[in-house]
C-alpha cells in the first residue's frame, strides 16, 4: 500500500508523523510486558512528563527555523508563524543576521536598521511613540525586536495580543466537532457550550504562551550569555512549557504534531548549514519511512488493538471496512457443555449429568469452580469460552 505514495508528490510531514505515532504505540507494547524492560526504561517510558519534554526539544529546531532559516519551513506553517509569533520578515531576517554575528554588526548594518524603523514600526501593538525616538541607538537585540518596551512588558504585551489572534483559530476546532455531535442539544444544554469555550480559551492561551515564551526565554538567554545562534536554540526549547496550560488529553496529539515537524525541519537545516551543504536528503525517503511505520500501526491494529484509543480504532475500523463484532461470536462448538464433554471423555459411555463444583473429567487436574478456572486461564474471557474461542473473538477478527 505504500507504493501508492510514489505516485504523488512526496510529503514528509505525514511519513513522519505516522512515525512518530507508531514509536509511541511501540512504547505501549513494550509496557505491557515489563517484566522484558530493564528497570531503568520501564521507568523511563512511565514517565509522565514526556509530552512536555518532547514539546521542549521540538520547539527548538522549529522556532530556530522561524528565525534563521525561513525557507525550510513548509510554507503553510511558516505564515501560521509569522502571525502569531507577531514580528515581520524583515525584523527576523535582521534578527538572524544580528546573532549569526554574535551582535558585532558594521555601522551600515545599524544604519539600515535605524532608517528601517524610523519609517515602520515592527513592535505589533501599534505604539504611538515612535520606534525611532524610542532607540535613537541599537546596542541590543531589544532596541529593534520590540523598541520602546522591556523583556516583561513586551511579555504581557504579547500574551494579551497573542490569545486575541488565537481566539479564530481555536473557535471552529472546538465548536464545529461539539455541533456535529450533539446537534440540538449543544443549545439546549449549557453544560456543553460551555465545556466547548472553556476549552477554546484553554487553547488560546496555550498558543499565545507559547510564542511569549519563545520571545522571552531567548530574551533572557541573550542578557545572560550575550546574543548568539547557539543560546537562541537553547533558549527557545522554554516554548514547550506552555503545554502545561494544555490539559493532559492534547498534550500528547501537540507534542506529536510538533515532534514531527522538528524532524522534518532539523535535517534540512543540518544539510544545508553541514558538512552536506547544497545537498538533500534521499530521494523518496518518505515513502520509507511510510512503509515502516504502517507496518508497525496495522501490526498494533491486528494483535496489539488495546494500544489504540477507542476514537482511532474506530478511525481504522472505518478505513479498512473491518466491522467490529457486536456480540459474543458464535460458534458451533460454543453451545457444547461441560456434561457433553465428560459424556465424550468417558470410557463407558454414560450419559450422567455434570454436577455442580465437579470436576470436568475424570483425571482432569482443573478445578470445578467456575472462577477459579478463569484465573487459571490467565485471561478475562467469558464463562465457558474456551482459550481459542477468546482469541477468535478479539484478535482473529476478519
Amino acid at each position: 500500500a505504500s507504493a501508492a505514495m510514489l505516485a504523488v508528490e512526496a510529503n514528509p510531514s505525514l511519513s513522519l508523523y505516522l512515525l512518530c505515532r507508531a514509536a509511541l504505540l511501540l512504547g505501549r507494547c513494550a509496557l505491557k510486558r515489563p517484566q522484558h524492560l530493564p528497570a531503568w526504561l520501564g521507568a523511563t517510558l512511565r514517565w509522565q512528563w514526556w509530552d512536555v519534554a518532547w514539546m521542549c526539544a521540538a520547539a527548538s529546531p522549529l522556532l530556530y527555523g522561524y528565525v534563521f532559516e525561513p525557507a525550510e519551513v513548509a510554507p503553510g506553517y511558516l505564515k501560521f508563524l509569522y502571525r502569531h509569533g507577531g514580528k515581520p520578515p524583515y525584523i527576523l531576517q535582521k534578527l538572524g543576521e544580528y546573532l549569526r554575528c554574535n551582535g558585532r554588526v558594521s555601522e551600515e548594518w545599524r544604519a539600515e536598521m535605524r532608517a528601517f524603523l524610523a519609517q515602520h514600526n515592527p513592535n505589533p501593538f501599534n505604539l504611538k511613540a515612535s520606534a525611532a525616538r524610542a532607540c535613537p541607538r541599537i546596542t541590543n537585540v531589544e532596541h529593534f525586536l520590540h523598541p520602546g518596551m522591556g523583556l516583561v512588558e513586551h511579555a504581557c504585551w504579547h500574551l494579551l495580543k497573542g490569545v486575541r489572534l488565537a481566539l479564530p483559530v481555536y473557535l471552529p476546532v472546538y465548536l464545529v466537532p461539539a455541533l456535529l455531535v450533539h446537534g440540538s442539544a449543544f443549545l439546549t444544554r449549557p453544560r456543553l457550550p460551555l465545556a466547548a469555550l472553556k476549552g477554546v480559551l484553554r487553547s488560546s492561551v496555550f498558543l499565545a504562551a507559547y510564542t511569549t515564551l519563545g520571545w522571552l526565554v531567548p530574551g533572557v538567554m541573550w542578557r545572560l550569555c550575550g546574543p548568539g545562534a547557539a543560546a537562541t536554540a537553547v533558549g527557545m526549547c522554554g516554548a514547550g512549557l506552555a503545554t502545561l496550560v494544555e490539559k493532559r488529553g492534547r498534550q500528547q496529539e501537540l507534542a506529536l504534531y510538533c515532534l514531527s515537524r522538528a524532524l522534518e525541519i532539523t535535517p534540512a537545516i543540518t544539510w544545508r548549514r553541514g558538512t552536506r551543504q547544497g545537498s538533500g536528503p534521499p530521494g523518496r525517503l518518505d515513502v520509507v519511512i511510510y512503509a515502516a511505520a504502517a507496518a508497525v500501526l496495522l501490526h498494533c491494529y491486528e494483535y496489539e488493538e488495546d494500544v489504540f484509543r477507542s476514537k482511532y480504532l474506530t478511525v481504522i475500523d472505518w478505513v479498512v471496512q473491518k466491522p467490529r463484532p457486536t456480540g459474543p461470536p458464535v460458534l458451533a462448538a460454543a453451545g457444547a457443555s461441560a456434561a457433553t464433554r465428560d459424556v465424550a471423555a468417558g470410557s463407558d459411555g454414560g450419559a450422567a449429568e455434570r454436577r455442580p463444583g465437579d470436576g470436568q473429567a475424570q483425571g482432569d487436574p482443573r478445578p470445578g469452580n467456575a472462577e477459579e478456572e478463569e484465573k487459571e486461564e490467565g485471561a478475562p474471557m467469558r464463562r465457558g469460552w474456551s482459550q481459542q474461542q477468546f482469541s477468535a473473538h478479539y484478535f482473529d477478527r476478519g
